[in-house]
């Protein structure tokens, strides 16, 4: 299979960690902090030779002037997540997203005045829902929902959510869904569920921190009214990376918007005129705040240019073999040893698995480090590998899974 892929070569654009050693890792943690891009280092030292030579005058001089750098990504971001190029940006980080489209779709009335989040979606999402309700002058404990698997399952049900809309839609001002969940990796219909919200009034976002770079998104199809991610993950673009929003266009003339106002967010014609007034550009750009750095703009840049080489079509299908072969080689460990409770369709599920280990999980992650393979422990007691199409190989798949069943016979 390793001979056969297509995407063989891609591994080599990337630099990967090292055990103690010197040699390669088996790197399984891209859905952590994915690996560094090759050229990325390149882009990152020429935008530090352009502050050299140019200081301030960097942002207006040359072929590329940072002042308007994440435009210029536009057509990568929006290619990638299946959008309009005038429906994306990318800015800041995702809480900081979450809170900048929470602020302008939010509207809480006596009558419509819940939120819903789908599934057990990273604690700082509901951090930022619980807040933005309190600013509201509302109280999270009446107003905050949760659509959660049922007892003694992993997986949210499709006719809970169904039905959750069917009963409360009326009095649900938004649902924010994890698209996939971080813990179980089970991914959702986007088309679906925002007919749902969609059909009793509501708006409906998507927090993509582990979609973004993983899943084939098909974010203006889906009528989503909003998405944010981070791009540190899946998307390759290094620690504390920069994030992106994506606003369908048809809220782009909506004046009621509530904006986090910023400078930044102004059209380029409007920018650097500093008027007392606020005018934000027409576009998903209006949504930024502050002046994004060159410097991350670099990272991502490496990343999205290599995505856009391989194409989300053909990252996913290898996905599709690579994730389902580690299922296949995992799926007959002992039951008392683990469970995948990631779905098993790979419709509803990305690069990630996660196992539910009965016998000391966060041993297994160090023991499993020791044998040169990166892989996490969230609580209570999953581990999760997520083996990425970009860089990792099926030879590393099965070196894994014989690790994991030699574990399992101790």
């Amino acid at each position: 299979m390793d001979r056969q892929d297509p995407l063989r070569a891609v591994r080599q654009k990337f630099r990967l960690p090292k055990n103690k050693d010197g040699k390669t890792a088996i790197y399984f943690l891209g859905n952590s902090l994915g690996a560094q891009p090759k050229t990325a280092r390149n882009y990152v030292a020429k935008e530090m030779q352009r502050w050299a030579n140019l200081g301030v005058e960097a942002f207006f001089e040359g072929d590329e002037p940072w002042l308007d750098y994440n435009r210029r990504l536009n057509p990568l971001l929006a290619r990638m997540v299946g959008a309009k190029t005038k429906e994306v940006v990318a800015m800041s980080s995702l809480t900081v997203n979450i809170h900048a489209a929470l602020t302008a779709f939010l509207k809480l009335t006596p009558e419509r005045n819940r939120v819903v989040v789908v599934g057990s979606p990273f604690p700082s999402d509901v951090y930022a829902v619980d807040s933005q309700i309190r600013m509201r002058g509302f109280n999270p404990t009446n107003c905050l929902r949760k659509i959660a698997p049922r007892e003694n399952e992993d997986l949210v049900r499709i006719e809970d959510i169904q039905h959750y809309f069917q009963q409360n839609g009326r009095q649900t001002a938004l649902a924010l869904v994890e698209q996939p969940s971080y813990l179980t990796g089970q991914a959702h219909d986007m088309e679906l569920l925002t007919a749902f919200a969609h059909g009793e009034g509501c708006k409906i976002g998507f927090d993509l921190a582990h979609g973004f770079g993983n899943l084939n998104l098909k974010l203006h199809a889906s009528e989503a009214d909003f998405a944010v991610w981070c791009g540190y993950k899946f998307g390759n673009d290094g620690p504390g990376g920069v994030g992106g929003l994506f606003v369908h266009e048809n809220h782009h003339k909506d004046q009621t918007l509530n904006h986090l106002a910023g400078w930044w967010g102004e059209s380029l014609q409007r920018r650097f005129k500093m008027r007392p007034d606020f005018i934000p550009d027409s576009t998903a750009q209006g949504f930024q705040i502050s002046t994004p750095s060159p410097l991350q703009l670099a990272c991502l840049q490496a990343s999205l240019e290599i995505y856009d080489e391989v194409g989300m079509r053909n990252f996913v299908q290898k996905q599709r073999l690579l994730t389902g072969y580690l299922e296949f080689l995992i799926g007959d460990l002992p039951h008392s040893f683990c469970e995948i409770i990631t779905p098993a369709s790979p419709y509803f599920r990305g690069s990630s698995l996660s196992l539910r280990v009965r016998k000391q999980p966060r041993k297994l992650v160090q023991a499993l480090r020791a044998d040169g393979i990166f892989v996490d422990f969230r609580n209570p007691n999953i581990v999760r590998a997520a083996p990425n199409p970009l860089y990792n190989r099926f030879e590393e798949v099965f070196r894994f899974s014989e690790i994991l069943h030699a574990h399992a016979g101790r």
